[in-house]
């Protein structure tokens, strides 16, 4: 769905408490929370990605909302790659193509959501 950003996205990494957002895999990570126009005064959140710097109010973006337990939570469009994680994926796969099938390890490869996995 495209909605139009209110103000620019607050990325944190810690929780209201000043506490380190923890995955459960015991990893750190950012959020992006924002508000939109087709939500009114509502928070939506979800987890952050580089290009979530660049955004601000009144940026139209393309995003999947729903609503779990009374929160908002965003996530990108499945078909989203980031800049970023595809020149990382695309060196990855030239240098395996470089030194070809020598036993150097498996090819990249894209999970489930087709977004590279490093």
């Amino acid at each position: 769905m495209k909605i139009t950003l209110t103000d620019k996205p607050i990325i944190a990494s810690t929780k209201k408490d000043g506490t380190p957002l923890i995955s459960k895999k015991g990893k750190p990570y950012k959020m992006c929370l924002f508000k939109c126009n087709e939500y009114k005064d509502r928070w939506v959140s979800g987890f952050y990605r580089d290009e979530m710097e660049s955004w601000n109010g009144g940026d139209e973006i393309e995003v999947d909302i729903e609503e779990k337990n009374g929160y908002l939570n965003f996530s990108m469009p499945d078909k989203y790659v980031s800049r970023k994680e595809f020149d990382e994926f695309k060196q990855k796969v030239e240098q395996f193509m470089s030194v070809g099938d020598q036993g150097y390890g498996e090819p990249p490869t894209l999970d489930i959501d087709g977004n590279p996995e490093f």
